[in-house]
């Protein structure tokens, strides 16, 4: 009878390794750095007629770094930052693809149609296409568009807002 092997350490500590956090300036500031200059390093100083798509990028880029779960980038090379930025823009340009055509399908303005619930609809898609190979993803997304959460609800304060110019303009409209 051989005896149980006893274990090595506390069992109640854990080993963690804190390192503070660069501050969003830092990082953005070492991002240009890196990038090279025919590229996106001309977005910093943007005028204000082009604020809008400096504002388009980083949106992108927030957006897709909260949904596949990135909080730092993953080297520190030029090439590599530039790969991650690529595949960043290729992957929030086929998921936008993805919820136009479902606000089209749904007669829906795209603003109405959440892009997180989109991506996290594609689980669900995947096991249901494990049981039927023969199925569609725009269909199939139409289909289950409610117990998805695809469309986003109408806030009450839109709601007194659009009231609210209905009332005025109702004179107008007849």
């Amino acid at each position: 009878m051989s005896k149980p092997r006893k274990k090595q350490g506390n069992q109640n500590f854990r080993h963690r390794v804190s390192v503070p956090a660069p501050s969003n300036q830092e990082v953005e500031t070492r991002l240009f750095e890196l990038l090279s200059p025919g590229t996106f390093a001309n977005l910093k100083g943007t005028k204000d007629k082009d604020r809008s798509l400096r504002s388009r990028i980083e949106d992108a880029f927030l957006l897709t770094k909260r949904l596949l779960g990135l909080s730092y980038l993953w080297v520190g090379s030029t090439n590599g930052v530039q790969m991650q930025i690529y595949a960043t823009w290729i992957f929030y340009a086929v998921l936008n693809d993805l919820c136009v055509d479902i606000a089209i399908a749904l007669q829906q303005p795209l603003e109405c149609i959440s892009i997180e619930m989109v991506f996290r609809s594609l689980y669900f898609f995947n096991r249901a296409l494990l049981l039927n190979r023969e199925l569609q993803l725009i269909p199939w997304l139409v289909e289950h568009y409610r117990s998805m959460g695809l469309v986003k609800a109408v806030r009450q304060r839109h709601r007194r807002t659009a009231a609210r110019s209905l009332d005025i303009w109702a004179d107008a409209l007849t």
